[in-house]
């Protein structure tokens, strides 16, 4: 209860210190859980009578006119570190685009322009505005005539305006500074940029849209302390004698201004090569050792997908870097994917949370993002649907199609949560309300999924075929979503128009009633199929094509095509001579909607048994009865998919629990995956006379996982806890902070030692660790004797002391000064206590009145009230 108490507290304080959170590039729906949850596992229709509606613009957003092209980027720029300014010297190599033009316009936002030059000839009269520079050319250009722009200038990027956050991005300053002076104990310095979508022109000037190509050049000025990074080539790095070197990076094919990046500070690197090509793991030092498991299967996934599309990795090297306070979950810069620091974990900790996802999705931009580019924002799925659907094309090569199925499962499950909760709108928007908006379940998870069925319905040699003439066809341009139906036209033949009007510039999905009924007098089976969609036009049908499965049980699956196109239609399957155990309309999980089916009991709990497909195997667990539960159990413990064993003991009910012992301790202690160990360990905890002493020591000796040796930890803390320091020495051998949230938990005995550990940790847990290990700090102090009160007191008040410190750690920190007040002055008149309570008092009152930072002292007041 204590620990809850503080937890509680401490979440509630966090929103007078900080006004965002961390989110990811690679989405993430603001959905609450137990929504997701049921829509997950019922699939029912849900208040199809109302429409989902995203909000319009009524202007339409159409792609801004292209009258200049910037050939090439002669970049060098340097930094002041205290005043987070850039110094930068832009020469530019351009030409018009097509008609005669005699003045440009670049984007260039919160600068200081110090001097332009057209071909050498300074210009005076250029025109500022605080966002775009105007440079008249002296002359009139035509086309294919070439000309040379310089721009020396000083940007401000911490000074512009921020705008409102999207979803997958949270800043739009374009250069971040990071601990620039130092004082931050718990961050390293870096310097780090995210240019999407139109952010870079904060610290460099330049057509700052996607339609823009260029090859480049960026000198990067910097102490000799950091290494740098940026787009293509490391070509020179030279010392200038100062304490700063210079690094020039050369990316010598084109690509567009929001691609762009550089990062600086001090990292650890760890290299290999792949096909000539050279691959780059950067992490914090304190990660080195696993920087090729954070990223595994790099190698890997560039064969695949170089294959899988026939079409050879296109740029001169792979790097992947982590950062920190990334305002993105991690961005697809040319050459140099950057990711927030998340990702980091050590060997143990990817057991249970690898990173596959996202790296495949980042990878997969560098040929659809990257080489081939959305020409605006509007059409935005054309870089993130691809790298959405890469997740589920590297699960089901590298692991299986039912891991790739429970992917799209929850792909489905965030675009339904987002139509349902904030409306749906056009996956090719034109009326989007803001740019930023675009960065959503329908860009990302939408446009995977639909591209999943294009591949059904063309099949997977037209559908990869495709994809290679869509990317031959318009290497290194702008494309809109035409070219991409043209491409898949020109392979397969096929009119898509309808696919693409309905799916790509179409809103929402049909919602389909559905009724099986079999004839056994005329041996055929009717499926009358009634559907609304929730777009603004009820009354305009979606064509579903779909492959119709006809299980039976100790027979082969019977196999039709068959496809709806009206709003009432009835599909008719002749001279089938037995009664199917049950039908599946859409028997590959293809179709994006929702399905209300009129199944019973018996066909879904034959559903469960027949099919192979994970999605059909949940959903009717979902439906089942606690009676037909029963019949299903034993094969879904037993199932090979993880999920369906996660699911099956999910779905137990409470009463038959006790017969299950047996089965859940052999999973508890040996299943391969840790949510299912995890699953059985706690509902054999949740069994009324089960005793979890056995099972809960074994753990203790023999996993590896954190999640596992977090419960068996915690079961042995109430049971037995005299038993768990026999463990801790075998465990601190793991320094990693999961590790150390572990052992925190386990350190009950008031001793030197377990203090010094508190002590210790409480300046280096980093922040996403904070809540759980002063909440377990608070919760080891509880009791014990005033020495160990006196010195705890003292390493905390020196902590909050300390100008240098998190904010976070600092108020953490009063917290826990305020429950040692409490067990001080619970005491009574004891000498030593009253004394201590007295200077306890006066030092905490001293640090609250000399705290600078307005809003920490409001968050001490709010531990410490003024008297």
């Amino acid at each position: 209860m204590m620990r809850n108490l503080i937890v509680y507290s401490f979440i509630f304080i966090l929103a007078l210190l900080s006004n965002s959170c961390s989110t990811n590039k690679t989405l993430q729906n603001n959905t609450e859980d137990e929504y997701v949850s049921e829509v997950l596992d019922t699939l029912e229709i849900t208040d199809t009578e109302t429409k989902f509606l995203a909000p319009q613009s009524e202007e339409f957003r159409a792609t801004k006119p292209i009258t200049y092209d910037i050939l090439h980027m002669d970049l060098t720029v340097s930094f002041d570190f205290a005043k987070q300014e850039v110094f930068g010297k832009a020469g530019l190599d351009i030409k018009p685009y097509f008609y005669p033009i005699d003045q440009i316009t670049l984007d260039a936002d919160g600068f200081d322009i110090h001097s332009v030059l057209v071909n050498g000839i300074e210009i005076k009269n250029f025109t500022y505005n605080g966002e775009e520079l105007t440079i008249p050319l002296g002359k009139t250009y035509k086309k294919d005539e070439k000309f040379k722009v310089f721009v020396d200038y000083t940007a401000k990027p911490n000074e512009t305006s921020l705008s409102d956050a999207s979803n997958a991005i949270q800043s739009d300053k374009g250069l971040f500074f990071i601990d620039p002076l130092e004082t931050n104990p718990d961050s390293p310095t870096q310097i780090w940029s995210q240019g999407e979508t139109e952010n870079n022109s904060k610290w460099f000037p330049t057509f700052d849209k996607p339609t823009e190509r260029f090859t480049q050049s960026i000198t990067l000025q910097v102490p000799e302390k950091y290494m740098t990074l940026s787009n293509g080539k490391l070509i020179e790095s030279k010392n200038l004698g100062n304490g700063l070197r210079a690094d020039r990076w050369v990316q010598d094919k084109p690509h567009t201004p929001y691609l762009v990046m550089i990062a600086v500070g001090d990292w650890a690197v760890s290299q290999e090569t792949w096909n000539g090509i050279p691959l780059q793991y950067i992490v914090d030092h304190e990660y080195a050792a696993d920087a090729k498991r954070i990223f595994n299967h790099t190698p890997e996934m560039l064969t695949f997908f170089s294959k899988t599309i026939n079409y050879p990795y296109p740029w001169d090297k792979y790097a992947q870097i982590v950062v920190k306070e990334y305002v993105s979950g991690a961005m697809e810069n040319t050459t140099a994917v950057v990711f927030g620091d998340f990702i980091q974990k050590h060997e143990n900790e990817l057991i249970d949370n690898d990173n596959d996802y996202i790296v495949s999705h980042e990878m997969m931009h560098h040929w659809f993002g990257d080489l081939v580019t959305c020409e605006d924002w509007s059409n935005l799925t054309l870089n993130e649907g691809f790298a959405n659907y890469a997740e589920y094309l590297w699960a089901e090569y590298k692991y299986g199609r039912d891991k790739a199925d429970h992917h799209r499962m929850e792909e489905l499950n965030g675009y339904l949560s987002q139509v349902y909760s904030g409306g749906a709108h056009p996956l090719i928007d034109y009326h989007y309300v803001d740019k930023e908006k675009m960065f959503d379940a329908h860009s990302y998870n939408k446009g995977g999924l639909i591209l999943h069925q294009l591949r059904y319905y063309l099949g997977d040699e037209a559908f990869f075929a495709g994809l290679n003439h869509y990317l031959t066809k318009n290497v290194y341009t702008s494309v809109e979503a035409d070219e991409l139906r043209l491409a898949f036209e020109d392979v397969s033949g096929l009119d898509l128009h309808w696919f693409f009007d309905q799916w790509f510039f179409g809103v929402g999905h049909p919602n389909l009633d559905i009724n099986y009924a079999y004839d056994d007098v005329s041996k055929s089976v009717t499926i009358d199929v009634s559907q609304e969609s929730t777009s603004d036009d009820f009354s305009k049908p979606f064509i579903l094509p779909f492959d119709i499965a006809l299980y039976y049980e100790g027979a082969p699956t019977q196999w039709y095509k068959g496809t709806v196109k009206k709003l009432r239609d009835t599909i008719l399957i002749k001279n089938v001579s037995t009664k199917p155990d049950v039908i599946n309309l859409d028997g590959n999980n293809v179709l994006l909607g929702l399905f209300q089916e009129n199944k019973t009991q018996m066909e879904y709990q034959k559903q469960f048994q027949l099919s192979p497909l994970v999605f059909d195997k949940i959903s009717a667990l979902s439906r089942l009865d606690e009676d037909h539960i029963e019949a299903v159990i034993n094969d879904g413990l037993n199932a090979d998919y993880y999920f369906v064993r996660l699911s099956t003991l999910h779905s137990i009910p409470e009463t038959k629990l006790g017969n299950f012992i047996e089965k859940l301790q052999s999973l508890a202690l040996s299943d391969p995956n840790t949510e299912v160990r995890a699953s059985a360990f706690q509902l054999l905890l949740s069994i009324e006379d089960f005793d979890p002493t056995t099972l809960a020591e074994t753990v203790m000796k023999t996993e590896k996982s954190y999640q596992m040796l977090y419960l068996a930890s915690y079961v042995l803390k109430e049971i037995k806890p005299e038993s768990l320091a026999a463990y801790i020495p075998a465990l601190q051998k793991d320094s990693s902070d999961n590790m150390v949230l572990i052992l925190a938990g386990m350190m009950t005995e008031d001793t030197p030692q377990n203090l010094q550990f508190f002590n210790q940790h409480s300046l280096s847990i980093p922040s996403d660790k904070m809540n759980e290990f002063f909440a377990l700090y608070n919760e080891y102090l509880a009791g014990k004797s005033l020495p160990t009160l006196t010195t705890a007191g003292n390493n905390l008040l020196s902590l909050v002391s300390n100008p240098s410190q998190n904010q976070f750690r600092k108020y953490y920190s009063m917290y826990i000064l305020s429950q040692i007040l409490q067990q001080v002055e619970s005491m009574g008149n004891v000498s030593e206590a009253k004394a201590m309570g007295s200077d306890l008092n006066q030092r905490i009152e001293h640090l609250i009145q000399t705290e600078p930072n307005e809003k920490l002292v409001d968050a001490f007041r709010s531990i410490f009230p003024k008297k």
